[in-house]
């Protein structure tokens, strides 16, 4: 494990009740803060004139890791971004406090040069909705980073797949910008953001509702009419498989 500065030695019991208020956490809802150890930390940069701290955390809790990215500010300095959000909390402690930093902007912008190589800065941050397992990132509505947060050795599909994808030319696949991994982990993926883009998924349901709300047999007098949608669909997907 590298020590990171001004992290407490107990990082793993303040986790415990930070983690179990998190969607994307899949464990035991009363988790024991003996179960929870800490396998890395790493400060990843500083700013505010070396008074605000980005680090990484990588945690075993109940067997399973997980990654935070822990905020540190003096105690007592206003952070606006926190209103909505109690459940980034991590601990106060002397002088200070600890919180995810992913609901920072400042910190977030840090990000993605670390990500990237330095390949990579951005003005403007914001995080997209509410996902399940991990925090995506929007970073000037060009760049979209995913920072995985359930841990599993070896390559994380979402990357294996779409760097193998866009290595031999496919061209449907958002241009991947940087792979951030700590020895056998991905942590993070920033892909280009399609700012114009929207979900099959939820296109789909939109147009069924519009069809059954309409009582009309005819999908297209429904004005929601998805076939040609899913027609491109289906050729897209067939020359992805081959």
């Amino acid at each position: 494990m590298t020590p990171a500065p001004h992290l407490p030695d107990d990082l793993g019991g303040l986790l415990a009740p930070y983690l179990a208020r998190q969607r994307w956490y899949a464990g035991p809802e009363d988790l024991d803060p003996g179960e929870v150890r800490v396998v890395e930390t790493r400060e990843l940069c500083s700013t505010g004139g070396g008074q605000r701290h980005l680090h990484l955390a990588v945690v075993d809790a109940a067997g399973s890791r997980y990654q935070v990215l822990v905020g540190e500010r003096p105690a007592g300095e206003h952070a606006e971004f926190l209103q909505g959000h109690a459940d980034s909390m991590i601990a106060g402690l002397e002088g200070r406090y600890l919180y995810d930093a992913v609901v920072d902007p400042e910190l977030a912008r840090e990000l993605l040069p670390i990500v990237t190589g330095g390949v990579e800065a951005a003005t403007l941050v914001r995080p997209v909705g509410a996902e399940q397992s991990n925090t995506s990132l929007v970073y000037d509505d060009r760049i979209i980073l995913k920072v995985f947060r359930r841990l599993v050795a070896g390559r994380n599909p979402d990357v294996e797949v779409t760097t193998a994808l866009a290595r031999v030319g496919f061209e449907h696949v958002a241009r991947p910008v940087g792979v951030w991994r700590s020895g056998d982990l991905d942590l993070a993926f920033a892909q280009e953001f399609l700012a114009g883009g929207a979900e099959g998924w939820a296109l789909a349901l939109t147009s069924l509702r519009d069809f059954y709300d309409s009582g009309d047999p005819e999908p297209a007098a429904a004005g929601g009419d998805f076939s040609g949608e899913a027609r491109r669909l289906g050729v897209v997907t067939a020359q992805l498989h081959v």
